[in-house]
């Protein structure tokens, strides 16, 4: 199977010449689903059909756990994110989904830890070092949210300067 790039409209996509076998077309077309919020169903099947091609494919379980969230099916998120963290313990996307998926369930603390461990892996993740300041602003440490907030907005993080008027002084 070849796979060739083509551009249209200043965009790139991949496109694949032969029949859609590989776990790479279905974890692709999974995520245009995803991304595009109006078939999450179609981006479950996908996912599930690049897992079956590749079982060793963490990411395809890291975003199966995603749409899995947006299906309202925690269990199986919370298990998909559990397998690509066995396939790769150090697994950034997987370690702060499922700090999210802790955050969401007001488990603060574990929340935090699991940001912790992203941000010490990649210290630019704005997403993480914003969901720390969720976790620490609900274990009573605002100080150190403001912080977290402020160092988002300087990453790239946008939106959130009404959190900051809110909980930050000075």
């Amino acid at each position: 199977m070849t796979r060739r790039i083509i551009e249209r409209e200043g965009k790139k996509y991949r496109i694949l010449d032969g029949t859609s076998s590989d776990s790479l077309y279905f974890f692709d077309r999974g995520l245009v689903r995803l991304r595009k919020g109006d078939n999450y169903q179609g981006a479950y099947e996908d996912f599930t059909s690049a897992i079956n091609l590749d079982p060793n494919f963490a990411d395809a379980y890291v975003n199966r756990a995603i749409t899995y969230r947006c299906l309202n099916k925690r269990q199986e998120a919370y298990d998909d994110v559990a397998k690509a963290l066995e396939l790769e313990p150090l697994n950034t996307a997987a370690l702060f989904n499922r700090g999210y998926m802790y955050g969401q369930q007001e488990m603060f603390q574990e929340s935090l830890t699991q940001m912790n461990a992203v941000i010490k892996l990649d210290p630019t993740h704005e997403k993480a070092i914003f969901y720390r300041g969720i976790a620490k602003v609900n274990l009573d440490d605002e100080a150190g949210a403001c912080e977290d907030w402020k160092k988002a907005v300087e990453l790239g993080f946008e939106d959130i300067h009404g959190i900051i008027d809110e909980h930050c002084k000075g």
